[in-house]
């Protein structure tokens, strides 16, 4: 699909234009894929999919040329379709419970702004568009359909087109055939064959997108090809088609769209009438909608809904600058500056840095580098880059404006700025006083938001929101539209900071930020920089070793089997386990039609005996050894024997840490292979590795949280907490307990912790359900505050759809009044977990931003380099290994004040695996 620079594109062909939008269609999509789906206007109802479709509607008024629009509703009464096929549909989940109310408010909009609304009961909205299609197409209009439902899409064709508004996209006949693989007037018969799940129409078993199309190419309808089956060789194919034939036939009648519905309005019905402005400003105040009443009140009407953003809707103006000295010039001439928006863009493709942009209030500059001469985002360190030292760049960038970075009567404000502060650092200059938009946002709706730029400037600056989606960014366009792209962005931060300065504020975030996760941002950007030394050789020698054992238990595997085939093809697997050696029937995915051989299905068939299982699921672990560590991690090694991870700081909604490129966070902890892997992190020559882990810091919280006196006496007397859950539940004294025991007490003190169900704890056990369900409920029994702590914390969310931690931070739970019980019951769990993993990573970035600020202060030789969740890994000369060890066992465990002691297992070593 090719972007739409102005929708008056598809609107000059005609003097007659009409527009029908798929009214309810456009609701569901905007609920489930944009930013604001957790919108809530000042009485708490959800209006996120409202907001989307309002602004949608306005956005259409203002861009397409044409008189006459007209909303199309599906009137929620069963259609013709049902009668012929009374499972027409029937799978379809209800509707999200907070989608609901959503409903009548979408028409509200669509009044609001003084636009047709049509629906006919005993029909769906697509059966109404294609009459007004068939009707206009005579009459001479030009039709576009705001939709992207494939349905619709057997109507593009001369004068008719569809518009994608989610993704600005025009849909013609060559979108259809890149997407369909045939024309417009065959996706009626490739949608036939394929079938749709989320309608239940059934099609032909097996067959997808790319075989009805070659049939359909091949015979030329589907009576054609249901008529041919002599003609296919394929003979698995032939006998589906053959055995499907009626429900082949059913489908295309059901898909088939109604071209002659009687209809109660005529197009002429639908001209499009002035807005009162009155009543269109009624409904948007009383939805919360601020920033649409700043985008539609051009003339100030009602100046007092706008404030706080007072400037939205206003231009930031541009000046490009040749010269580097032009830059320090430009700011001199900006007067006295109080706040300084920075932003660094990169080739979105090749994440190449191009430029750097400025903004002061509304006037912003921007300065490209040289071509070719810049690092990537995700390699800024650890490489020589020779070739950087006579190029104009980022580093020359920073020195030239090093007065306005380090003058503290100017705050730096900027998006994701870790990378941008340790680059200064390279240069000696001190980037302060600054704050990171998106860090901020990230402490205020942490797993509410994506908190990348294009979706906080969607939620916030919906004003430049069409120039800037708008806009791929590349190294070979002009520096004119990069730099539009980037002073946009810079002029949007600047607005950003004022609105999450307030929320943060108003919602008592201030000092979680402050205190915690802005002084983070030096800290993981100095780790970032200095990376964790790698033994490649090690790699390698392993990297060998798993080849050897994955090749003999692949011989042993095809001799098992009987045939040689692809291990690595899930397909292929499931039809030689079931098919070709005929072990217990394997369910089949109605999407791909291919034999589910996930883990859980191999692990239940070697449970059964089937040693086939067991080698593929050995096979399986092997290979993922090697091709993500072994073979992979030397590749990310730079020149200076380190890799360098990205920690990521708003990837989670409980606010632990992720990492990336590459994740060193997932490495296997309990298994041999994953400790021959931890070898390869070693200390460089005359230092020391130190691990300092928190000893089942999520239990001490429970007990703390949970208020638990019989878990805080076993933790304040250092009992093994596992033997004596197990003495509790077992009824069994301290002593008598064995190691059977200590590890069925062990599973169910962390399954607790994430909210586990019986059916996963039977999983775990290897035991029966109903005696997982026994334990859980003897556990219950034993420690009566853990369920009354669980259950209050599962009410707190539903009320309030979020979850606190320990110092007050908001962790968001999505989905937790979901009517689907599947996804209500992962959200309750995520929320019984949420205040426990969150408090563990408030409280590990707390002694990370002590414990730096210590060895900065006392100049000791050492550097924390990875945290892994609930473990802290430095690097520390030889000579102060014991005094570190001490100092940040000290710092980390009294990070916190609780009832139970927070303790803290360090050891030293040379290597990761010798320290864990």
């Amino acid at each position: 699909m090719r972007a739409l620079d102005n929708m008056s594109e598809i609107s000059k062909k005609s003097s007659k234009k009409l527009i029908l939008i798929d009214g309810y269609g456009f609701v569901f999509r905007a609920y489930h894929a944009l930013a604001r789906a957790n919108m809530k206007r000042p009485d708490g109802t959800p209006v996120g999919a409202v907001y989307a479709f309002t602004n949608m509607l306005i956005k259409t008024i203002k861009n397409h040329e044409t008189d006459y629009i007209a909303v199309v509703f599906d009137s929620g009464e069963k259609t013709f379709r049902n009668d012929i096929y009374k499972e027409y549909k029937a799978n379809r989940p209800p509707a999200p419970e907070d989608l609901i109310p959503q409903f009548p408010l979408v028409r509200e909009a669509a009044k609001a702004l003084n636009l047709a609304i049509v629906e006919k009961v005993g029909y769906e909205a697509d059966d109404l568009i294609a009459t007004y299609v068939k009707i206009a197409k005579e009459q001479g209009y030009e039709v576009i359909i705001i939709s992207s439902d494939k349905d619709l899409m057997q109507l593009i064709g001369d004068g008719v087109q569809m518009y994608d508004s989610l993704k600005s996209k025009i849909i013609d006949e060559q979108q259809v055939l890149e997407k369909f693989g045939v024309k417009p007037d065959k996706v009626l018969d490739v949608l036939s064959l394929m079938g749709d799940s989320s309608d239940n129409v059934p099609g032909v078993p097996g067959i997808g997108p790319k075989t009805a199309s070659e049939l359909i190419n091949r015979f030329g309808t589907l009576e054609n090809v249901l008529e041919s089956t002599s003609e296919i060789t394929q003979k698995k194919r032939k006998e589906t088609l053959e055995a499907s034939k009626q429900q082949a036939l059913l489908s295309k009648e059901l898909i088939t769209l109604c071209y002659d519905v009687p209809l109660e309005s005529e197009i002429e019905d639908f001209v499009v009438k002035d807005i009162n402005n009155e009543n269109l400003l009624i409904f948007l105040r009383e939805q919360g909608f601020k920033s649409l009443i700043a985008k539609f009140d051009k003339d100030g009407i009602d100046g007092n809904n706008t404030a706080g953003n007072d400037n939205l809707g206003k231009k930031t103006s541009s000046e490009l600058l040749k010269n580097i000295k032009d830059i320090s010039k430009w700011l001199n001439k900006q007067g006295e500056i109080r706040c300084l928006s920075i932003d660094v863009i990169n080739d979105e493709k090749t994440g190449n840095l191009l430029g750097i942009s400025l903004c002061v209030e509304e006037k912003a500059c921007f300065f490209r580098f040289e071509e070719d001469k810049q690092p990537s985002q995700t390699s800024l360190f650890g490489d020589d880059n020779e070739n950087k030292a006579d190029k104009i760049g980022i580093n020359e960038v920073i020195k030239e404006v090093k007065t306005y970075l380090e003058d503290k009567s100017i705050l730096k404000v900027g998006h994701s700025l870790k990378r941008f502060i340790q680059e200064a650092k390279e240069c000696k200059v001190e980037v302060r006083p600054f704050d990171d938009v998106m860090v901020m946002s990230s402490t205020l709706e942490g797993g509410l938001h994506k908190h990348d730029i294009k979706n906080m400037i969607i939620r916030n600056c919906p004003e430049i929101e069409d120039d800037f989606i708008d806009i791929k960014i590349s190294s070979d366009m002009e520096d004119d539209k990069i730099m539009h792209r980037s002073c946009l962005i810079s002029g949007a931060l600047l607005h950003l900071h004022k609105t999450l300065k307030v929320k943060l504020f108003k919602e008592k975030q201030l000092t979680a930020y402050h205190r915690i996760e802005k002084p983070l941002i030096n800290v993981l950007g100095q780790m970032e920089s200095k990376g964790i030394r790698v033994d490649v050789n090690v790699l390698n020698k392993l990297s060998g070793e798993f080849a050897k054992q994955a090749a003999e238990l692949e011989l042993e595997i095809h001799k098992i089997a009987g045939c040689e085939f692809n291990i690595g093809s899930p397909k292929q697997l499931g039809e030689v386990l079931f098919e070709q050696m005929g072990l217990s029937t394997g369910k089949k995915s109605k999407k791909s039609g291919a034999y589910s051989t996930d883990v859980q299905v191999l692990q239940a068939l070697a449970a059964e005996g089937h040693d086939i299982a067991d080698k593929v699921l050995q096979w399986r672990h092997i290979s993922k050894m090697k091709s993500t560590y072994t073979d992979s991690l030397p590749k990310q090694v730079k020149k200076d024997g380190r890799v360098h991870t990205t920690f990521e700081m708003a990837a989670t909604s409980t606010g632990r840490l992720s990492s990336r490129d590459p994740n060193l966070q997932n490495i296997p902890i309990r298994t041999e292979d994953g400790s021959k892997i931890r070898r390869a992190f070693i200390a460089k020559d005359g230092c020391k590795l130190i691990s300092a882990d928190y000893s089942q810091i999520e239990l001490r919280l429970l007990a703390h949280m949970a208020d638990m006196p019989v878990l805080q006496d076993a933790f304040n007397n250092n009992l093994d907490i596992h033997a004596a859950t197990a003495s509790q539940m077992f009824k069994v004294d301290l002593k008598d307990v064995d190691s059977d025991l200590r590890r069925k007490a062990k599973t169910i003190n962390f399954g607790i912790i994430y909210g586990i169900s019986a059916f996963g704890l039977s999983q775990r056990l290897g035991i029966p359900r109903g005696e997982a369900a026994e334990y859980i409920k003897q556990y219950f029994e034993q420690y009566p505050g853990i369920e009354a702590y669980m259950k209050k914390t599962v009410e707190f969310a539903r009320e309030h759809s979020y979850v606190e931690t320990i110092w007050g931070r908001k962790c968001f739970v999505n989905g937790i009044n979901d009517k689907n019980p599947a996804l209500r019951q992962f959200s309750e769990r995520a929320a019984i977990n949420a205040p426990l993993q969150g408090s563990a990573a408030d409280i590990i970035k707390k002694a990370m931003v002590r414990l730096n600020d210590e060895i900065a202060e006392k100049n000791y030789n050492a550097s924390i380099l990875l945290q892994v969740h609930d473990e802290l890994l430095i690097e520390v000369a030889e000579n102060e290994a014991e005094k570190i060890a001490k100092l940040t066992k000290d710092i980390m465990e009294n990070a916190v004040s609780i009832s139970v002691p927070a303790l803290v297992d360090v050891n030293i070593g040379n290597n990761w695996n010798e320290i864990h």
